[in-house]
């Protein structure tokens, strides 16, 4: 989503990371906020892991985010200070899955929900000439059961 916008400085990027139950807990994948300089699967990036290289346990309510790295790219960007990167929770990402659907009858992927939460939070601060985009990928039907259990509701 960002490439092609890199090199126009006119052009600010924002990523979210999946905070979970909140960066100031154990239990999130927020690795450009609070991972440190590793090598997973081969690529040197940001990693969640402790003091002697090992992984941690992540946690997050979309399972496309649920990992405890990040790609290399993204870890340039932030590193660079490109792009900017914020943290959402689980209880923000479904306040963002919440709007979208009864707003626009889109139901979201969790991953992106995350991002509508803070475009929510971002659009009432700028003028309307400005454009927020979104990319969002995959699609919410397949995060239904998830949803079902967070709202408390059966789909039985």
């Amino acid at each position: 989503m960002f490439y092609h916008f890199i090199k126009d400085e006119s052009v600010k990027l924002v990523g979210l990371e999946a905070a979970g139950h909140g960066i100031h807990t154990d239990q999130h994948c927020a690795t450009l906020v609070k991972g440190t300089i590793g090598v997973l699967h081969g690529t040197r990036t940001l990693l969640l892991q402790d003091s002697d290289g090992q992984i941690k346990d992540t946690h997050s309510i979309s399972a496309g985010l649920d990992y405890p790295g990040v790609g290399p790219e993204h870890a340039f960007l932030y590193t660079t200070k490109r792009a900017q990167y914020e943290p959402i929770d689980d209880h923000q990402a479904m306040e963002g899955f919440r709007f979208l659907t009864s707003k626009e009858g889109i139901i979201p992927a969790l991953e992106s929900s995350h991002a509508i939460s803070y475009a929510m939070k971002l659009a009432p601060t700028l003028s309307q000439d400005k454009v927020i985009l979104i990319c969002l990928s995959g699609r919410g039907d397949k995060d239904m059961g998830t949803v079902a259990k967070v709202e408390g509701v059966s789909l039985t």
